[in-house]
């Protein structure tokens, strides 16, 4: 009777364990429609990337401050994300670009560390306006992993690993 109510126990702390950090998860990046947008962070996005087309907007919670992130195309057909704050603060962007646009200081900064990677694409990341880092990304089980280096080559960390969504 005790084994009973200790497994009962048990995976009812598990169950709820698991919708915490589910329900955490969806609370950190949620898919919004552009209309829900607010003015002011689509104006910001206007001004940091021009001449982009918008395809899709995210609000997303970091540690517990709200941020949103539009994604779309530019006029070269290049990828672009812009991560904004609700008063408009523009954090970042980046911007999908050819391998050959990454200076040699980087990528040679990237391969020494970790040579046995395939680089698969690039990005550059700007904040204020100037090029501060690039991103250079690779595949690991199927996943997308990005490395972040510093325009300067002296600094290459991993970002973040995400599973491959199918369209």
């Amino acid at each position: 009777m005790h084994r009973e109510r200790c497994g009962f126990v048990l995976a009812a702390g598990l169950a709820g364990l698991i919708t915490s950090v589910a329900m955490g998860q969806q609370e950190k990046d949620q898919r919004i429609d552009l209309a829900q947008v607010p003015a002011v962070v689509k104006e910001a996005a206007d001004r940091a990337a021009p001449g982009v087309t918008w395809h899709h907007a995210s609000k997303e919670t970091e540690e517990g401050k709200t941020i949103y992130e539009l994604t779309g195309k530019n006029a070269y057909r290049r990828a672009v994300e812009v991560e904004i704050t609700p008063t408009g603060e523009v954090i970042e962007v980046e911007t999908a670009i050819p391998l050959r646009e990454v200076p040699k200081v980087a990528l040679d900064a990237f391969k020494a560390e970790y040579p046995h990677l395939k680089v698969t694409g690039a990005e550059s990341v700007a904040e204020g306006g100037q090029v501060v880092a690039y991103d250079i990304l690779t595949r690991k089980d199927h996943k997308s992993v990005e490395y972040r280096v510093s325009a300067d080559g002296k600094t290459v960390k991993f970002e973040e690993e995400e599973e491959e969504e199918e369209e």
